[in-house]
């Protein structure tokens, strides 16, 4: 697996074939017209101009921030010109996603000017037309890490919350704690 590195400068890759260490993780949707960076554009410091390079740059400081030293973006860590390792990336995406210490949702697509100029009611409105939402690759992005933006009260709401999602109805039994996944 190759993963950037956050305390080095520019974009610079380290792979690792085993004990991956703790690696940061982005879902988003991928900017139209070639403006992402590919493996290619890494490994010969190409693509200044490009839309793709500024989200990156951003997820390496936050990764930077949280004091996490490595972070894995799927535009530019997977060489897509190698049929083998694409399709390696591809049947261990959801496995990578899982096992990151954190993930990111990036929506690209969602403009607040400030935090007190919309209201509650119309910030649920511009997320959830988000593209991210719609595509089909954020889904496993989204059910896969132990962390995306979600937080519960209870431990036992991390389970319950999902009923729906699988249609499941089960009663709830507050108190059970981790027992809910069962």
């Amino acid at each position: 697996m190759g993963l950037l590195h956050s305390k080095k400068p520019g974009l610079q890759f380290e792979e690792f074939y085993s004990d991956i260490p703790s690696y940061y993780i982005i879902s988003h949707t991928w900017y139209p017209n070639n403006q992402e960076i590919p493996y290619q554009d890494v490994l010969n410091g190409a693509g200044e101009q490009k839309l793709g390079l500024q989200k990156i740059l951003k997820f390496k400081e936050l990764v930077s921030s949280k004091q996490g030293d490595y972070f894995w973006v799927d535009t530019c860590c997977i060489d897509k010109t190698s049929s083998a390792e694409l399709s390696e990336a591809i049947n261990s995406m959801y496995l990578w996603y899982k096992e990151a210490a954190a993930c990111s949702a990036y929506l690209s697509d969602v403009d607040i000017p400030n935090s007190g100029s919309l209201r509650s009611h119309d910030s649920s409105i511009v997320f959830k037309s988000s593209r991210w939402f719609t595509r089909g690759w954020t889904l496993q992005e989204l059910l896969a890490p132990k962390s995306v933006r979600r937080t519960t009260t209870r431990v036992e709401d991390q389970s319950y919350s999902l009923m729906g999602l699988f249609g499941v109805n089960m009663p709830l039994l507050y108190g059970e704690g981790p027992k809910a996944f069962i």
